[in-house]
């Protein structure tokens, strides 16, 4: 969305100092609706909930106060990241709306300037120079601010100031006294919460926590876009995550790294090459396959399997089983399951344990299927007719080839034998179909689908030669609890996959998947203890 708006925040601000902040929202929609309107008659207007709802979030009060500055700039940062342009003046905070500050106790400022790190002042340090009424905390934490070397340096050292400038005089100390003191360790089970305030801060290229637990950890650096996001000296690299049970593997998960999907393609291509997408054809195939396998029951037990775990006439009753706890949330229907398996950017957990149900349905029908060996060794039997009609040919057992080779040279001699199928070319096709699909690597081991996902989450944690020692996830997004901003840590062993969306792998927690009914999820979760 791209709307050129032309709000004046400051006006707002001036205008509406004795109103109430539902009074000023309503007047700041208003404005937003009427410039788009003037803009384009047809345009589409902000979601104006979805902004008031981050805004909210990110206040320190947890509603905006309209006559802070600093929340007024953070509307203007959610502004220009939903992609609202505003060419409006922009609101800047002066130090007469910093709040006011009272000289820290003389022994205390000691003891933190002793150990404040060495500064070079003659470099610039974006968004964080010194201003005239700056006490000695705050030039101590702004000296300490200084040794980090974020990748957008500006807009993360404001919006850390921001934070601190709001903190009372005793977590002001704090933040200077505990800068990068803790280790990994201390700062999950402790020390956080010193720094919980400053845990929305999210600038383009790091994600919310990054920037607290930076501040927070002994030797902590920001990987930014370029590496992994938190780089710990002595502690190893670490991906930070806020919602632990969706969390997206970007490129290290494209569906492209993944067998299981490279594999399903020459798989559907042999289920196209019998036809199985065409519903009218049915018929047909299910005539094929008792011809196969020579037994009726048999033959359309082959066939229900094909048609609902692989043509999808079954995945509303798997989606309705998996989804509740394991949010599967595809746009796949019975009606479109073959084309979306064509299109393969979304393989959602109900679709892979539909499939991973029908492989290892498959492999029990092997030797059923392998038990006719004259389709197998392609014996056949021409039968003469007078006439100009081509000369019908059938699959034969071999045996009952050989009985008539012996009886060849013999007269008036009876052989009995078996003609299986009509051997044209379609029936030939449609042999050879079968065959490759019953010989397919996920009927002879189902288990490779698992085992293919826990190898590519293996590959994630050493991803361009690069060890992850784990994920630090924090219960952001959505969550309401008021421990959101509460680091945690997991390991390679506390993930498994649960499905590849839009071309990437999606992960959650074992503690959470283990409550899934997903039989191959269940199978994952073996291999990875």
């Amino acid at each position: 969305m791209n709307i050129n708006t032309t709000i004046n925040l400051d006006d707002i601000l001036n205008s509406n100092e004795e109103a109430s902040s539902e009074e000023t929202i309503e007047i700041l929609k208003e404005s937003i609706a009427e410039t788009a309107k003037s803009i384009e008659e047809n345009a589409p207007l902000p979601d104006f909930d979805a902004i008031v709802t981050e805004w909210s979030y990110r206040c320190d009060k947890g509603y905006p106060d309209m006559k802070n500055k600093s929340d007024m700039i953070k509307l203007q940062e959610i502004l220009d990241e939903m992609g609202i342009k505003s060419p409006f003046k922009r609101v800047q905070l002066t130090e007469l709306d910093k709040p006011k500050k009272k000289s820290v106790v003389k022994k205390v400022v000691k003891k933190v300037i002793t150990k404040l790190p060495t500064v070079d002042d003659s470099k610039s340090y974006p968004g964080i120079d010194y201003d005239e009424d700056d006490t000695a905390t705050t030039k101590a934490f702004k000296n300490k601010l200084k040794t980090i070397d974020w990748e957008n340096k500006d807009k993360v050292n404001i919006a850390v100031l921001d934070i601190f400038y709001t903190l009372d005089e005793k977590d002001q100390e704090n933040c200077v006294k505990g800068f990068q003191t803790s280790t990994l360790d201390t700062y999950v089970n402790k020390t956080w919460t010193n720094w919980r305030k400053f845990f929305s801060i999210n600038p383009t290229g790091m994600g919310r926590g990054e920037a607290m637990t930076v501040m927070a950890v002994k030797g902590a650096k920001s990987g930014g876009t370029k590496q992994k996001d938190l780089i710990i000296t002595n502690e190893g690299t670490w991906e930070i995550k806020e919602q632990p049970d969706s969390i997206r593997l970007a490129k290290s998960g494209a569906v492209g790294k993944f067998n299981y999907a490279n594999s399903l393609r020459d798989f559907y291509k042999l289920l196209k090459d019998i036809k199985l997408d065409d519903v009218k054809n049915d018929e047909n195939l299910k005539k094929n396959l008792k011809a196969l396998i020579n037994d009726e029951e048999e033959a359309i037990g082959v066939f229900n399997i094909l048609i609902n775990n692989f043509r999808g006439e079954g995945f509303g009753k798997t989606k309705s089983k998996t989804s509740a706890a394991d949010e599967d949330d595809s746009e796949f229907t019975e009606d479109n399951f073959f084309e979306r398996i064509g299109n393969m950017t979304e393989l959602p957990l109900g679709v892979i344990e539909l499939h991973y149900l029908g492989f290892k349905a498959l492999k029990k029908k092997i030797d059923i299927v392998k038990q006719n060996k004259d389709l197998l060794a392609n014996a056949k039997i021409i039968l003469r007719t007078p006439g100009d009609n081509v000369d019908p040919e059938f699959f034969i057992n071999p045996k009952d080839a050989e009985k008539i080779k012996k009886a060849s040279g013999q007269k008036s001699t009876k052989v009995d034998i078996t003609i299986a199928a009509p051997a044209n070319e379609a029936n030939v096709k449609f042999v050879y179909a079968m065959l490759a699909i019953m010989r397919h690597i996920f009927v002879i081991t189902p288990d490779a689908i698992p085992k293919d996902f826990k190898t590519v989450l293996d590959n994630y944690f050493k991803s361009d030669g690069v060890k992850i020692e784990g994920i630090l996830w924090f219960l952001g997004g959505k969550s309401k609890s008021k421990e959101i901003a509460q680091p945690h840590r997991g390991t390679r062993k506390d993930w498994v996959i649960f499905g590849i969306s839009q071309s990437q792998a999606k992960v959650k927690r074992r503690e959470t998947a283990s409550r899934s009914a997903s039989s191959w999820m269940q199978t994952q979760l073996k291999l990875t203890k």
